[in-house]
């Protein structure tokens, strides 16, 4: 346990008499420097640093004790145990501040503060202390990972070191004399500010282990050949532009690592270098090596990322295992010895032949990547027993390779001009992994089905219209990649592919979308369905697809606002891309509270119309932001400046302007006025409300909803008093929110008692016809009428006013009692009109004559025998 380990600061301070049973002073004191100087109290693992320890020496219960966080006392000395300090072990511990001065501590051995924030500020131009120097029986110092800028001091120099590791850290220079290390076998200075070495390294006869990679170093130091013991060099990521041309004195090198530098050759004579086995200088200038000569027993070469345009033909590499010579220059590959070779990686080259005879020799190839070539066929692999991965794709193959002798697990044949795959092509593989993307394929053969180890299955980007059942119904299939194809409807079968975990039909022609097919995939992560018409109808509805991870569709020409579209996505998403639609309104609540409680980690909603102010969900720290991009929508201006790691920009922001507000009618405590506020880009929404405060005064007026007419209009009702409820005249300001945030500046508005300018002596009357009722008693008694609602004398009740109950009952029977009185005049007038105009006798059949009403004469009219003749008498 910590609590074990020292450290009785307080009894340091105080010179108490423990110090004189356990640890010298100048030892407490260095260790309070440590505990002080470096934020002691703030550490992640401070235990047995501030326990007070009242009896005995804390050392001598942990005597041989050694930890991470703690220290190591009890050093032999004539047999008696003297307890010293030999250790300090406080890596990624949180330490925080300056260097402190532990010159005290004259037998510590081993100091490792590695993973922690220790500057030097009062260490001048050094990263470190002087006073480091007076520990002289130091042998180990680990600071990796800090943050000590400056240059080591010459005091270092003299140390016996035999580990010495500063990486991580802004050191712009070494020491130049180094006379204490003729012991170091290990010196990482990598990461730092370096420009150059100090020749004294040539005297480090025992060093074995040097990094000096990502710094700035343009060239190595004279002697540098003098490390004789030398065994593992790496220099990646320098500026240097040559390696030593004695390099081969250094025959100890086992592994030389010099990749990413500006090295224009190698030296000839490597082959001298009798126990080399890596060599990695890719990312260089290299063009020729055609006059190099590699050690033999090489087991591994990186030439990648040079300029070479010929491998040495007949080269005999016995041990070598792995060669990669790819983004290069090269137009073939020669005819090598190489019996060991289990990967060979020749990717983004020109080639165009291949030597038969290398491959044929190559009977362990496990790996061969020669993709991004100028290949039309591929010589026969039939002798590679062992190759388990082959990558064809981006060349100009017009056959399928035969595979059927080799153990091929991964087949990549994409980007080529395949326009057909040959029947039992593939039987009787055991591919896992299988793309045949971007070839001028119309369909894919249905032994595909029979592979029955099939993981993944790539057909992007060819010319498919249907997908048998076979293929699509395969157990084992756990990746479908169909996108940019023809396909107009679901592929048929998929619901049997219960092992599916990521499906991308994207860009393909499907408008709709059987949602049985996604139901019964349980295992299923990954959707991806962009670029498909499926508009609003036609997007699927997987609300309680909660398996679903992954869910995109963009560009899905999806016209609708955001909650409806969400509610038609699995809820519990951690990834969503919506990009390139036409999605308004706002983003849904439950993708706010998924945003701020962590549970997503991406999200693209660019280029759509959503509306409204940025969430503050969003204002995260930098720590908790998941991938997120909010460009190109229409946003509320001004946008946040703690928006801005959204993409949310003031340059695409929607700027709301109210240019005048105009009430329609007038606003009083009683009857409402309805305020006008002109301006532009008002969008539709219910989230708009008027804000009304008092100039003067706190009483609180709640806001009234606000109605969008168009988006140069937007209406809302002044406030007025309601039962139970008080609000007094006065002068106020409105302001137009959208949640509760102003679009605009407030505007002034006065709100007025309407009856106040009427006469008061009966009781406080209100004659207005305007006001409904007294705002003091909300009843029109005290307002110069009597209990029974008569006006009293001398007043004319213009005053609308709230009806008893009695009234209404009386008022309902005179009305039913002048319905009645009207019934009865209609019924009176029906019978005289019958009276007047009824048949005086019984008609005859044929010629009647019709008596025309207020004539002289009578006019004949001829009728049908059959007719009756009404209101006429027969001659």
């Amino acid at each position: 346990m910590f609590g074990l380990l020292l450290l009785l600061i307080a009894s340091v301070l105080a010179g108490s008499a423990t110090n004189a049973q356990c640890l010298l002073n100048n030892e407490y004191t260095a260790l309070s420097n440590i505990y002080t100087q470096l934020g002691g109290l703030g550490w992640t693992n401070n235990m047995g640093w501030s326990t007070t320890i009242n009896n005995g020496c804390p050392c001598h219960a942990i005597t041989g004790y050694t930890d991470t966080h703690g220290l190591q006392c009890g050093v032999e000395a004539l047999g008696q145990q003297t307890n010293r300090v030999t250790e300090v072990l406080l890596r990624n511990n949180n330490l925080v501040g300056s260097f402190p001065d532990i010159s005290g501590l004259s037998e510590l051995v081993d100091l490792d503060m590695r993973g922690n924030s220790i500057t030097c500020v009062n260490c001048g131009a050094y990263a470190l202390p002087t006073s480091l120097g007076t520990c002289a029986k130091l042998t180990s110092v680990n600071v990796a990972r800090n943050k000590l800028n400056g240059v080591l001091p010459e005091s270092i120099g003299a140390l016996p070191l035999t580990y010495l590791d500063v990486n991580n850290n802004l050191i712009t220079a070494m020491q130049s004399s180094m006379t204490g290390w003729a012991n170091l076998e290990t010196l990482d200075v990598s990461y730092n500010a370096l420009t150059a070495l100090p020749n004294a390294m040539s005297t480090l006869t025992a060093l074995t282990t040097l990094d000096i990679s990502d710094n700035a170093i343009t060239a190595l130091p004279a002697g540098f050949s003098g490390m004789k013991a030398l065994q593992y060099f790496t220099a990646s990521n320098n500026k240097l532009t040559s390696l030593p041309a004695d390099l081969d004195a250094m025959t100890g090198l086992i592994h030389i690592r010099a990749d990413s530098n500006r090295i224009t050759a190698l030296p000839d004579n490597l082959a001298n270098l009798g126990n080399l086995q890596f060599l990695d200088v890719g990312d260089n200038l290299i063009s020729d090596l055609s006059t190099v000569h590699f050690p033999p027993q090489l087991m591994r070469i990186d030439v990648d990322d040079n300029q070479i345009k010929d491998l040495p033909e007949g080269l005999l590499l016995t041990d070598l295992t792995v060669l990669n010579v790819s983004n290069n220059a090269l137009s073939a590959i020669p005819a090598m010895r190489m019996p060991a070779l289990a990967e060979l990686d020749a990717h983004d080259n020109q080639i165009n032949a291949v030597a038969e005879t290398l491959l044929a020799s190559t009977a362990q190839l496990t790996l061969l990547d020669l993709s991004q070539n100028d290949l039309t066929t591929l010589p026969s692999i039939s002798h590679n027993t062992q190759l388990s991965v082959l990558k064809l794709h981006q060349n100009k193959l017009t056959t399928v390779p035969d595979i059927s002798s080799c153990p091929v697990t991964w087949l990549d044949i994409s980007r080529n001009k395949i326009g057909t795959i040959p029947e039992g092509v593939w039987q009787d593989t055991k591919l896992l992994e299988l793309d045949v993307s971007y070839n001028p394929l119309a369909t894919l053969p249905d032994e595909i089905g029979e592979l029955t180890q099939l993981k993944t299955l790539r057909a992007s980007s060819c010319k498919i219209s249907k997908i048998s059942e076979n293929i699509i119904a395969m157990q084992s299939l756990e990746t479908l990649d169909v996108s940019k194809n023809y396909l107009e409807k679901m592929p048929t079968g998929l619901s049997l592919a219960t092992s599916l975990k990521s499906l991308d039909l994207s860009y393909n022609n499907l408008a709709q979308f059987d949602i049985s097919n996604i139901k019964s995939l349980r295992s299923l992560e990954t959707l991806i369905m962009d670029g498909n018409p499926f508009g609003d109808k036609g997007l699927p509805a997987l609300s309680d697809a909660a398996w679903i991870d992954t869910y995109s569709c963009r560009s899905c020409h999806i016209a609708d606002t955001f909650e409806k579209v969400f509610d038609r996505m699995p809820h519990w998403l951690h990834n969503i891309d919506l990009a390139f639609n036409q999605i308004t309104g706002e983003i849904p609540s439950m993708v706010l509270y998924s945003i701020s409680s962590g549970n997503i980690e991406s999200l693209d909603l660019s280029d759509n119309y959503l509306h409204g102010w940025v969430p503050e969900e969003f204002n995260l720290p930098e720590a908790d932001r998941p991938a997120v991009s909010l460009s190109g929508n229409r946003f509320f201006c001004p946008i946040p400046s703690w928006a801005t790691w959204t993409g949310a920009s003031n340059d695409d922001c929607l700027a709301v302007s109210v240019s005048s507000v105009r009430a329609n009618g007038r606003a009083t405590v009683q009857s409402p006025a309805e305020l006008h506020f002109s301006g532009s880009n008002f969008v539709a929404s219910d989230r708009y409300t008027c804000a009304f405060k008092r100039t003067t005064g706190t009483s609180q007026v709640d806001p009234t909803p606000a109605t969008v007419s168009d988006s140069y209009l937007v209406k809302c009702p002044t406030p007025i008093v309601e039962l139970g409820e008080t609000i007094s005249p006065g002068e106020f300001t409105v302001t137009l929110e959208y949640d509760g945030k102003p679009l605009a500046m407030p505007h002034e508005l006065s709100i007025v008692d309407a009856c106040a300018s009427f006469n008061n002596d009966c009781g406080g009357c209100v004659k207005n016809p305007s006001c409904m009722y007294c705002a003091s008693s909300g009843s029109c008694v005290a307002e110069g009428l009597t209990p029974n609602m008569v006006c009293k004398k001398g007043f004319v009740n213009t005053c609308p006013h709230h009806t008893s109950e009695g009234e209404l009952i009386l008022h309902w029977a005179w009305m039913l009692l002048l319905l009645l009185i009207l019934i009865l005049l209609l019924v009176c007038l029906v019978s005289l009109c019958v009276i007047r105009f009824r048949p005086r006798g019984k008609p005859k059949k044929g010629k009647a004559f019709v008596e025309t009403f207020g004539g002289t004469e009578r006019e004949s009219l001829l009728i049908n025998e059959n007719a009756d003749v009404l209101y006429g008498e027969l001659e």
